[in-house]
């Protein structure tokens, strides 16, 4: 997965910036007549964020590492189609550990902090049948950083992916 970052509240005088990440999904099996929740699926996001700090902050770098799981719902079945052959619209959100990575290189001080933070996600996107197994995936994520001061950062991605999608043995 990777992308283009914008960034939102908490980042003022920063630019955007691209991103990178991987996705593990997990879909429990399905049973022979799927239901509404046999439609969800789960998935583990590990994502980079390297942040362009301000002009003039020479010596200091910033990125975001994070840690997600999301819970997503796809709406399959609404072409008709087998699986492998169409666009399958999503919508999920989830939770995760977001490590805010800041480094300073002055002459007087040299010093890197890492500081944990929780925050949430939301998602929305389609997976696109491309050649065989393989899905493209483009989507749109948002995340909100609890910070220590008691307010959110966030930021939205916007990414696109390629995904090795196991066939199902039951048609959905």
């Amino acid at each position: 997965v990777g992308g283009y970052t914008q960034l939102m509240e908490g980042y003022e005088d920063y630019s955007n910036l691209g991103n990178v990440g991987i996705d593990l999904y997990v879909r429990p099996p399905l049973p022979q007549f799927p239901t509404w929740k046999d439609k969800m699926l789960f998935r583990i996001s590990g994502e980079y964020f390297p942040l362009q700090v301000p002009e003039g902050l020479s010596g200091y770098e910033e990125e975001i590492i994070s840690l997600t799981g999301s819970v997503i719902y796809r709406f399959v079945g609404l072409l008709g189609k087998p699986e492998e052959r169409r666009w399958i619209p999503y919508i999920g959100g989830g939770l995760g550990v977001y490590w805010d990575r800041i480094s300073i290189d002055q002459p007087a001080i040299q010093e890197t902090s890492v500081v944990a933070n929780l925050g949430f996600n939301a998602t929305g996107g389609f997976q696109l049948p491309t050649m065989g197994n393989f899905r493209l995936v483009p989507e749109v994520r948002a995340h909100w950083i609890q910070q220590p001061d008691k307010y959110y950062t966030s930021y939205i991605s916007y990414n696109l992916g390629l995904v090795y999608w196991l066939p199902s043995r039951v048609k959905e």
